[in-house]
């Protein structure tokens, strides 16, 4: 039996680095103003703990984000099937003929004065079973590799 080769591969180490380093950095840079700020003045009061907790879920949420966009996030693209894994509980392979509608979607973010500031794009899919799935990808780098796939889904 000859085995099916992998097509394309689209993976969040090509292009996640960056921005993780990015975001590590900031968040010890955060953490070293808070620490010289609580040598500096002590804890005084209920706003400072406020303060701390925000910075404390802000630089968590952000660098969980990239850290696992940069190890786990993971498309691949065979002849007949697909293998999707954004985070590392929920891998799964899914044949061609079990999704049964698939687009491209693309939400802008715009500032107060309505320009186009960022634009976030999802290959959203439904399976067989009706459940709907919806995955973040990087446009700039792989636009030309999702289009491919929503083609070969939508034959």
């Amino acid at each position: 039996m000859e085995k099916d080769l992998m097509e394309y591969l689209i993976r969040g180490k090509d292009y996640a680095l960056k921005k993780m380093l990015i975001s590590e950095f900031v968040a010890i840079l955060c953490w070293l103003i808070i620490c010289l700020w609580l040598l500096n003045f002590g804890l005084v009061g209920f706003l400072d703990l406020v303060f701390i907790a925000v910075a404390l879920v802000y630089t968590l949420g952000i660098n969980l984000w990239y850290i696992n966009h940069y190890f786990f996030y993971r498309i691949e693209i065979y002849s007949d099937r697909f293998f999707v894994r954004t985070n590392p509980f929920n891998a799964k392979c899914y044949y061609f003929n079990e999704v049964t509608s698939a687009k491209i979607k693309c939400k802008k973010r715009c500032n107060k004065k309505r320009e186009k500031t960022k634009t976030f794009s999802f290959f959203r899919f439904r399976d067989s079973e009706g459940k709907r799935r919806k995955v973040y990808f990087n446009d700039e780098y792989c636009i030309n590799e999702i289009r491919l796939l929503v083609d070969r889904i939508s034959k």
